[in-house]
């Protein structure tokens, strides 16, 4: 049965409007995937689902729980009409800029001020950016992966559930994964010379994060400055001078990041303690309704991290199949089978690709960056609240299951690893050197064929 959305619209002309924004983003980022074979061949599959979803999110999902209980959005939808009508009257000064959900309204106003606002285009304007948010993950992906990990790794982000619901949901989850995702591509082609392109795409989506959620954002620079000094401990390609320009960047964004995550946060400090309190406080305003679960936490560092495994547990594979009391947790105890067949299946690759992780340092910052998000998460005592959480990691921790893939096949080349000395041994190899062969460049890569000298990573 379809249900239907009575909330104020200023017409088709809105409609169509929005619709046309997210149409032109989509087709902005086409171009990009060209040398991404494997997820240009997905990409007509995936546009197709994703309609799916939105059909789904906007004549049922939303409909029905906008009647029920409510739903966050609605107050985006009303308040940026108010605010679009302030843009057009010229009055900026009466528009109160904040951080966070307040963020919201102010970015509905604007994409509704030049030709109105309407709810159904702002919701497929929102699925456009969950879809572009995916292309840019696996286009940061496709730099670091083979064709077959690549294609593995986009299948997952284009076509798994809550990635495409919650990531296309109209709300902050949204513009969270697209800052994610842009952030993630920045980052992953300032690590090859692709020009200044990887660094403005690093900065805005590192500027988007850090509005809607700064906390998120400040975990975010957080893992790029870890994994990026990590990795030129071990790198002699780059200039001296290279080396400490990336390092003075990643230092002043972390430094403003937390000031600012420090406001918004309404912390004395930032430390681990302070951050532990906050978790506690926020979590028992969220241990309500049918999805609320008990969270055991202990005092101190010490504590949360001997809780930290129970985190995990009841971020990545709750609600268990005997927990299951509606559609939506049915939904998603199904797609933590899969999660937890994944992990299992994978499991035993781990140790040979965190021993090789140095070489691949956007491997290296996803493993951190999940593991910083499965600890913010594992505070979180409600399942319902944790499937939209969560879509903000999966993409980094399916970076991760995905790169352990080609470690135990034999005469695959390690990904990153570009140096004249490598060459698989077996027997009757005894020479060094590489041979002549196919190349098994990346696809989307820049690498060429071998011999090989590329990177500031070898």
């Amino acid at each position: 049965m379809l249900l239907f959305l009575d909330w104020q619209s200023d017409g088709i002309a809105a409609r169509l409007a929005l619709i046309l924004y997210g149409v032109i983003l989509v087709i902005a980022l086409l171009p990009g995937l060209r040398r991404c074979g494997a997820v240009s061949r997905l990409v007509p599959a995936a546009l197709a689902w994703h309609g799916v979803i939105w059909a789904f999110i906007a004549f049922w999902l939303l409909p029905y729980y906008a009647a029920a209980t409510g739903a966050d959005c609605y107050g985006y939808h009303h308040n940026g009409m108010m605010v679009a009508q302030v843009i057009r009257a010229g009055n900026w000064g009466a528009i109160s800029w904040q951080l966070g959900s307040d963020t919201m309204p102010i970015v509905t106003g604007l994409l509704y001020a030049p030709f109105g606002g309407d709810i159904y285009g702002m919701l497929l304007f929102s699925a456009a950016l969950g879809f572009c948010a995916a292309l840019y993950l696996c286009r940061a992906f496709a730099l670091w992966a083979t064709p077959a990990q690549l294609k593995q790794y986009a299948i997952i982000i284009l076509f798994l559930p809550s990635l495409g619901m919650w990531a296309g949901y109209y709300g902050k989850d949204s513009w969270v994964a697209m800052g994610l995702g842009m952030a993630a591509y920045g980052y992953s082609s300032t690590l090859k010379p692709h020009g200044p392109v990887g660094v403005w795409h690093l900065l805005a989506g590192v500027a988007i994060v850090t509005v809607v959620r700064p906390h998120i954002a400040l975990v975010l620079a957080a893992s790029m400055g870890l994994a990026y000094v990590w990795g030129l401990t071990q790198s002699r390609r780059l200039s001296v001078l290279a080396k400490l320009g990336m390092i003075v960047m990643l230092i002043a964004m972390f430094g403003l990041l937390a000031a600012v995550a420090r406001g918004f946060l309404g912390l004395s400090e930032v430390s681990a303690d302070s951050l532990q309190e906050y978790a506690r406080t926020k979590s028992a305003g969220n241990a309500i309704g049918g999805s609320a679960v008990e969270v055991q936490s202990s005092p101190g560092v010490v504590g949360a991290l001997l809780n930290f495994p129970r985190g995990v547990v009841r971020v990545l594979f709750q609600p268990f199949p005997w927990e299951i009391h509606n559609f939506a947790a049915g939904m998603a105890a199904l797609e933590n089978l899969f999660i937890l067949w994944f992990v299992l299946s994978r499991a035993g690759r781990m140790r040979k690709l965190f021993r090789g992780m140095v070489r691949r340092p956007y491997i290296l910052f996803s493993s951190l960056l999940a593991g910083m998000l499965l600890l913010m998460f594992s505070f979180i005592p409600n399942l319902g609240l944790l499937s939209r959480q969560r879509v903000q990691l999966l993409p980094f921790l399916f970076v991760v299951l995905v790169g352990a893939e080609a470690v135990q096949k034999r005469g695959t080349r390690p990904l990153g690893i570009t140096s004249h000395a490598w060459r698989p041994r077996g027997p009757g190899r005894t020479s060094p050197l590489p041979q002549p062969g196919p190349s098994l460049a990346p696809e989307g890569s820049m690498i060429p064929s071998a011999p090989r000298v590329h990177g500031a990573w070898s």
